[in-house]
C-alpha cells in the first residue's frame, strides 16, 4: 500500500525542517516519452542504432537505461552526440509536449505553500524554461541542466554544490532506476513515480524511499 508506506516515514516534520524538492523533468513533469521515442527513431538511421518498436515500449519500461541502450545497439562513444542532437530536435518540437496529467495541480499547491523547488535535467535549460512558461508552471527556484547517462550521481552532486544544498534536506523525484541509484549514492531521499520512463515493477525493485503511481499521491507525501 503506497499511502501506508508514506505515513510510516519519519522524514517529514514540516515545522522543524525546510526541504528542497528537486524534480526530474522528462517523464516526471513533462509527458515526453512519445516525443523522445519519435526523436530516437528519427535519428536511428543516422547514428546506426535500432528503432524502438511501439509494440515493445512496455518491455523497454522494464529495463534499466543501460540495458535499453544495449538492446538498441547504441554504442557508448556515440551517446554524447546523440544526446546533443536529441536536445536540439526537442527544442523544435517543444510545442507538442504536455505536462503529465495532474502534475500542474501538485506543483501549484507546493508553490502556494512556499516550498523550495528545483529541476535536475539532462535536457537543456532553454527547453525546460520554454515548457514551464508555456504551460504556466514556472514555479521553480532553479533549473540545473547536466548530462550523464551512467553517472547521474555526479550531476546530482554538482547540483547540490552549485545550489548550496545539504543532501539530507533534499528530496528527489524521478521516473528512472538511475534516479534511485544516483540519489542513494548522494544520500538523498528519493520518490519514484510510476508514470514515466521505467515501470512500477522495476522501480520498486530498486527500493526508492517512496513510490507513487499518480501525481496526487505526491501531495499526500508533502502534506
Amino acid at each position: 500500500m503506497v499511502l501506508e508506506f508514506i505515513y510510516k516515514s519519519s522524514l517529514f516534520h514540516p515545522m522543524e525542517n525546510k526541504f528542497c524538492i528537486v524534480f526530474d523533468f522528462d517523464g516526471t513533469i513533462a509527458d515526453s516519452m512519445p516525443l523522445l521515442i519519435s526523436l530516437f527513431n528519427r535519428l536511428a538511421a543516422d547514428y546506426g542504432f535500432q528503432k524502438v518498436d511501439q509494440k515493445e515500449v512496455d518491455k523497454f519500461r522494464n529495463r534499466t537505461t543501460k540495458d535499453m541502450l544495449k538492446k538498441l545497439a547504441i554504442p557508448t562513444y556515440k551517446l554524447a552526440k546523440i544526446v546533443k542532437k536529441v536536445r536540439n530536435e526537442f527544442n523544435r518540437d517543444i510545442d507538442k509536449l504536455r505536462p503529465v496529467k495532474g502534475i500542474e495541480v501538485v506543483l501549484k499547491d507546493l508553490h502556494k505553500k512556499n516550498s523550495q523547488m528545483g529541476i535536475l535535467t539532462s535536457n537543456s535549460e532553454v527547453n525546460v524554461k520554454a515548457f514551464l512558461l508555456k504551460n504556466k508552471i514556472d514555479f521553480f527556484d532553479f533549473i540545473y541542466a547536466g548530462s550523464s547517462i551512467f553517472g547521474k550521481s555526479r550531476v546530482l552532486k554538482k547540483m547540490l554544490k552549485a545550489e548550496k544544498l545539504s543532501a539530507e534536506k533534499v528530496i528527489y523525484v524521478g521516473d528512472e532506476t538511475r534516479d534511485i541509484d544516483a540519489a542513494k549514492k548522494c544520500n538523498v531521499k528519493v520518490i519514484s513515480v510510476g508514470w514515466g520512463f521505467n515501470s512500477a515493477q522495476i522501480l520498486q525493485r530498486h527500493n526508492p524511499d517512496w513510490f507513487v503511481s499518480k501525481p496526487k499521491e505526491l501531495s499526500q507525501i508533502f502534506k
